[in-house]
Protein backbone atom coordinates (compact mmCIF):
# COMPACT_ATOMS: atom_id res chain seq x y z
CA UNK A 1 0.00 0.00 0.00
CA UNK A 2 1.40 3.40 -1.00
CA UNK A 3 1.73 6.07 1.64
CA UNK A 4 -0.23 9.21 1.02
CA UNK A 5 1.62 12.49 1.00
CA UNK A 6 0.11 15.71 2.20
CA UNK A 7 0.10 18.01 -0.85
CA UNK A 8 0.72 21.10 1.29
CA UNK A 9 3.79 19.68 3.01
CA UNK A 10 5.98 20.86 0.13
CA UNK A 11 4.50 24.33 0.23
CA UNK A 12 5.57 25.05 3.82
CA UNK A 13 9.33 25.27 3.13
CA UNK A 14 8.65 27.36 0.03
CA UNK A 15 6.49 29.75 2.03
CA UNK A 16 9.16 30.01 4.72
CA UNK A 17 11.74 30.78 2.03
CA UNK A 18 9.52 33.51 0.53
CA UNK A 19 8.96 35.08 3.94
CA UNK A 20 12.69 35.09 4.65
CA UNK A 21 13.46 36.50 1.22
CA UNK A 22 10.85 39.25 1.70
CA UNK A 23 12.38 40.22 5.05
CA UNK A 24 15.86 40.25 3.49
CA UNK A 25 14.73 42.40 0.55
CA UNK A 26 12.96 44.93 2.78
CA UNK A 27 15.97 45.09 5.08
CA UNK A 28 18.31 45.62 2.13
CA UNK A 29 16.13 48.40 0.77
CA UNK A 30 16.09 50.13 4.17
CA UNK A 31 19.87 49.86 4.37
CA UNK A 32 20.29 51.30 0.87
CA UNK A 33 17.94 54.17 1.68
CA UNK A 34 19.83 54.99 4.87
CA UNK A 35 23.13 54.86 2.99
CA UNK A 36 21.89 57.25 0.34
CA UNK A 37 20.60 59.67 2.97
CA UNK A 38 23.88 59.49 4.90
CA UNK A 39 25.79 60.14 1.70
CA UNK A 40 23.61 63.16 1.00
CA UNK A 41 24.38 64.49 4.47
CA UNK A 42 28.11 64.30 3.79
CA UNK A 43 27.68 65.80 0.33
CA UNK A 44 25.85 68.78 1.83
CA UNK A 45 28.88 69.39 4.04
CA UNK A 46 31.01 69.69 0.91
CA UNK A 47 29.70 73.12 0.04
CA UNK A 48 27.79 74.48 -2.91
CA UNK A 49 29.64 72.34 -5.44
CA UNK A 50 28.23 69.15 -3.90
CA UNK A 51 24.64 70.38 -3.41
CA UNK A 52 23.32 69.04 -6.75
CA UNK A 53 24.74 65.60 -5.99
CA UNK A 54 23.19 65.71 -2.52
CA UNK A 55 19.79 66.44 -4.08
CA UNK A 56 20.24 63.48 -6.43
CA UNK A 57 21.11 61.21 -3.49
CA UNK A 58 18.02 62.37 -1.59
CA UNK A 59 15.86 61.76 -4.67
CA UNK A 60 17.33 58.28 -5.06
CA UNK A 61 16.64 57.57 -1.38
CA UNK A 62 13.00 58.59 -1.93
CA UNK A 63 12.73 56.25 -4.92
CA UNK A 64 14.12 53.37 -2.85
CA UNK A 65 11.74 54.24 0.01
CA UNK A 66 8.74 54.30 -2.33
CA UNK A 67 9.81 51.05 -3.99
CA UNK A 68 10.13 49.40 -0.58
CA UNK A 69 6.66 50.60 0.36
CA UNK A 70 5.17 49.19 -2.84
CA UNK A 71 7.08 45.91 -2.46
CA UNK A 72 6.01 45.65 1.17
CA UNK A 73 2.37 46.22 0.27
CA UNK A 74 2.52 43.79 -2.66
CA UNK A 75 4.04 41.05 -0.50
CA UNK A 76 2.12 41.78 2.70
CA UNK A 77 0.32 38.44 2.40
CA UNK A 78 3.66 36.73 3.07
CA UNK A 79 4.41 38.68 6.23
Amino acid sequence: MAATIDPLSGAVPALQFLRARRAFNLSSMRLLEEGLRAGATYQRLGGTLWQPLARVSVAQARVVHDAAAVYGAATAHLG
